[in-house]
Order: structure tokens, then sequence, then C-alpha cells
């Protein structure tokens, strides 16, 4: 018997069920569905990596609503293709050293604005001439 790398523990499973209606064989069914229609899109809107761990991921996000999880694919690669002199130039440790510093929130303000939470106490540990010296573009992104 294969492994499931997309099944859940005892608690998260009722959970899924409850709340997405997630069962192995709607999960199974929705998979195939969602990596046949991604396969059916433009090369150019096909995101790469078409395993059941990461497709899974759109379908929980969008409640199995496969159509809505196929669209959220299609944002997604049109996001890195559009952005993707900045993020192919960003190495890790710089992604990390952001990170320390800034926080967007979930979870949008009550007029729609994304909420972004600098902290300036943790940026001038991050910005030390050592790391700006090695990352001369990184403060204008």
């Amino acid at each position: 018997m294969e492994l499931d790398t997309c099944e859940l523990p005892n608690d998260l499973k009722k959970i899924a069920e409850e709340k997405l209606g997630e069962t192995g064989a709607k999960r199974s069914e929705a998979l195939i569905l969602l990596r046949n229609l991604i396969n059916d899109l433009p090369v150019s809107d096909q995101i790469e990596d078409l395993s059941d761990l990461n497709l899974v991921r759109f379908l929980r996000f969008r409640k199995y609503d496969v159509k809505r999880a196929l669209d959220s694919t299609v944002e997604l690669k049109r996001f890195y293709t559009g952005h993707n002199e900045v993020l192919s130039n960003m190495h890790a440790a710089e992604f990390v050293q952001f990170n320390n510093f800034v926080t967007v929130l979930r979870n949008h303000d009550s007029e729609g604005r994304v909420i972004v939470i600098f902290q300036p106490a943790k940026g001038v540990k991050v910005f030390t001439p050592e790391f700006k010296k090695a990352n001369p573009r990184a403060l204008l992104r």
C-alpha cells in the first residue's frame, strides 16, 4: 500500500471533513480533476509542481472548489512570471532578513487594504553594513 502524503493527522482530518467535506475519495477525485485542468491550460499559465502535496494546498485553500483552486494556480503562476526579476534575484538569506522585521497580515482592514507591520528595531539589526554591502539592491525592493 502506497503512503498518502496528503493524509492529515486524525484531529485535523476530522476538521477537514467537517469544514471542507474532505474525504480520501473526494481528495483523490479533486486532485485528478485539478491536474487535468492545469494540463489543459496554456503552458504559460501552468504551475510546474503538480504533485498531490502541492495541489491539495490549493484545493484546501479554496475549500475543494476545483474551479477556484485552478484560478489560484493561474494567479500564482502569473504573479511569479510578472515578478520574476525580483523573485529570482532574492536569495534565501535576504528573504529571511526581510521576514525578521516586516510582517504582512493575512487579513485586510475594513476597507480592504493590506496591513503591513514594520518593526524598525529589528530592521536596524537586519541592515547591518555587512548586509548592505553584500546585498546592495536589497533596500531598493
